[in-house]
């Protein structure tokens, strides 16, 4: 299966910046760097799509949507992601792909605590396991990125 198969990036409208300027040479490299890190976390049973035409919401690096129950994810970037250096680019993939390892621990708080907690107690003991998970993700990210080759375009 080719690396644009496992990926599922998805072409359509682009947005300035998002990857939408980058050629069709520059998005295999991309898509190859992503495969590499993906393998290097121990992710190779995971789908991850890359949406070059859906940006990541403003002020946020890197966003990443994975499927409840499954081990499918949608990676977004923002608009002006490959204009940062190499160690952010590394560092916001490697975060977005530490979330997939951490999301069923979310997900079952999500689904398992709201009845026995009520939704006050869920509320405030939910957004504060986010924040926890989070910053582990980060914390993890940045251990895990300095092992990791940097971005190929990048050098």
């Amino acid at each position: 299966m080719s690396d644009e198969v496992r990926f599922g990036v998805v072409e359509g409208h682009h947005h300035e910046g998002s990857g939408a300027g980058l050629g069709k040479r520059r998005r295999r490299e991309v898509i190859n760097y992503l495969a590499c890190l993906k393998a290097s976390l121990n992710l190779g049973d995971w789908t991850i799509q890359l949406h070059w035409h859906d940006p990541a919401p403003d002020g946020d690096l890197a966003e990443i949507q994975i499927t409840d129950g499954r081990k499918l994810a949608v990676i977004r970037v923002a608009t002006d992601f490959f204009t940062l250096t190499a160690e952010e680019q590394k560092h916001a993939f490697c975060h977005e792909l530490v979330h997939c390892h951490l999301h069923l621990i979310q997900d079952q708080l999500r689904c398992d605590l709201p009845e026995l907690l009520g939704a006050a107690g869920f509320a405030a003991f939910y957004a504060s396991s986010v924040r926890g998970i989070e910053h582990a993700v980060d914390g993890i990210s940045v251990a895990i990125a300095a092992y990791m080759p940097d971005p190929p375009w990048c050098t």
